[in-house]
């Protein structure tokens, strides 16, 4: 498991990579992305999984917390 500053986390499967791989995942602001929000829209939250170059032979798990703004219940 990999946890990143703003408490996202992402679970990796034993065996899911190739090889022992250093995983990381790091946050993003609105003004880290490469394309910009429609508008109309708001982000919710965005990051960057870096996992290695080979692909994952299972998914991983990501857990991402809620921006306050979404309330209870959304």
């Amino acid at each position: 498991m990999v946890r990143a500053s703003d408490g996202s986390m992402v679970m990796v499967a034993p065996g899911a990579l190739e090889e022992d791989t250093t995983v990381s995942l790091t946050p993003l602001s609105r003004e880290d992305l490469s394309l910009p929000v429609p508008e109309g829209f708001e982000i919710a939250g965005a990051f960057n999984l870096d996992a290695g170059d080979d692909p994952m032979k299972v998914p991983a798990q990501l857990a991402i917390p809620a921006p306050a703004f979404f309330g209870g219940g959304n």
